[in-house]
């Protein structure tokens, strides 16, 4: 879990039913048990959010990354 430690984004790109929802649950979970904040969210939906919040990817990115940002946004 040294991702978390160094406060590493994870992104799990494979096909649909191979189970990343379930993998990236339980890494979160391990995140929260050590005191983090989590955020999930597929890809689909960032990218509605992209859109529809009319951000570029780099200032939604920035905003994720943030502990004081409103998801929003």
């Amino acid at each position: 879990m040294s991702c978390i430690d160094r406060k590493e984004n994870i992104l799990f790109l494979c096909p649909p039913r191979i189970g990343k929802t379930h993998l990236v649950i339980s890494i979160g979970m391990e995140a929260i048990a050590r005191g983090y904040q989590t955020y999930f969210v597929t890809a689909r939906d960032l990218v509605t959010q992209l859109r529809r919040g009319g951000q570029k990817v780099g200032e939604k990115a920035s905003c994720l990354c943030e502990s004081n940002c409103s998801h929003d946004r």
